[in-house]
């Protein structure tokens, strides 16, 4: 997680992958973390094939749904955004932009995806 917070989501990917090829039965969150890796470095669509693998083994996990809506909404792919923050207000009603926090050192980056929440019906809270 670190390495994707400071910027260094290439080896991030490289190193979550290791992880999960080496554990037998890796969990949700490590296919959120290659997830995010992917997501930071741009690979939108490997990202969201993560999500969907972490949401596979947790279903009811907001922030896997918050991350989803993001991978969609990077391409573009506005009502499955939507659907997906749909998913995560079904979960938390309370859930908004406030509440959605990251601690990447690009802060633009972190600003672009909550832009993306909000597009996709997340309130600002």
């Amino acid at each position: 997680m670190t390495l994707r917070w400071i910027g260094k989501a290439e080896e991030a990917i490289e190193l979550t992958k290791k992880a999960i090829r080496l554990c037998p039965f890796p969990p949700s969150y490590d296919y959120l973390n290659l997830g995010n890796a992917y997501l930071t470095a741009g690979r939108c669509e490997e990202a969201i094939e993560e999500f969907k693998k972490a949401l596979h083994l947790t279903p009811q996990n907001i922030h896997f749904f918050e991350e989803l809506s993001i991978g969609y909404g990077l391409l573009g792919r506005a009502e499955e955004s939507r659907a997906a923050a749909a998913e995560v207000l079904k979960l938390n009603p309370n859930s908004s932009i406030k509440s959605f926090t990251a601690p990447y050192v690009n802060r633009e980056l972190v600003e672009r995806w909550k832009n993306i929440l909000r597009k996709a019906g997340i309130p600002e809270g």
